[in-house]
């Protein structure tokens, strides 16, 4: 009778593993089915991602009912879905944060435009200026972001204003101010549409663009003389910072539809 117990009772302390059970552990190299791995093989976050799995793996199977062979029915399914978010928001957790908004700009500084570029010049800083004097740009309910113009001289010359918008677009630069005339607006709004990435454009320096199929170019109904209109066109691209809550080239585009 002793012996029986004994054998009963170590027989409940170690759990028979199913057939099938089995098969999964000699073909995934564990008992775990694959969700844990060695922790020398793996750094810091990937033994929390895989720990967050089994995890998510265990509590699947305390909720949804087995089938006949005791297999947890929808297991795999929720370990997977688990480990998937888990990878997601290492991902956004790992993005960089926009620290400073930038607004860029190409104007004709020099060359047969180079007057006009100087009033607009004129109205961009100012613009910049009251909102650093504010203290930047809200994009929460306490916290603000600073902002800085990146301003170039594209020399009154299409393929130079051209190649600077292709440079400041790959950079750090968030919205594009198009240069003056619309010949040299349209190639910047060109790369703007390749890039993606917002570009704005006054209506009365570039009445034909932005073309119907564009996307990431926008048209600033503003008038007056050339500073106002620089002026109104950067204070729209810094509320639109604002209404965006950052730098984020999607969200801005959104901030920017009429």
């Amino acid at each position: 009778m002793m012996r029986r117990r004994s054998r009963a009772i170590s027989g409940a302390g170690s759990r028979r593993r199913r057939p099938w059970q089995e098969h999964s552990a000699a073909r995934l190299g564990g008992s775990d089915g694959g969700l844990q791995a060695r922790p020398q093989e793996l750094s810091t976050q990937g033994r929390a991602l895989h720990a967050l799995a089994d995890a998510g793996s265990r509590a699947c199977r305390r909720v949804w009912p087995s089938d006949r062979a005791g297999r947890p029915r929808w297991r795999g399914l929720v370990a997977g879905v688990v480990l998937a978010c888990a990878v997601a928001a290492q991902g956004c957790s790992n993005a960089p944060a926009t620290r400073v908004l930038v607004l860029g700009a190409t104007l004709p500084l020099t060359g047969t435009d180079a007057e006009v570029g100087a009033a607009m010049r004129r109205g961009y800083e100012r613009a910049v200026d009251e909102a650093s004097r504010a203290g930047g740009i809200a994009v929460g309910s306490a916290s603000k972001l600073p902002v800085r113009l990146d301003l170039r001289d594209d020399g009154s010359e299409a393929a130079r204003a051209e190649r600077l918008a292709l440079e400041l677009l790959s950079g750090e630069c968030h919205v594009l101010l198009a240069t003056t005339p619309a010949i040299r607006a349209a190639t910047q709004a060109a790369v703007a549409e390749q890039v993606g990435k917002p570009v704005l454009v006054s209506s009365d320096d570039a009445d034909a663009v932005p073309g119907t199929r564009a996307r990431w170019t926008f048209s600033v109904p503003v008038s007056g003389d050339p500073e106002t209109r620089a002026y109104e066109t950067a204070r729209l691209a810094l509320r639109a910072f604002g209404t965006a809550r950052g730098g984020d080239p999607s969200a801005l585009r959104y901030a920017l539809l009429p």
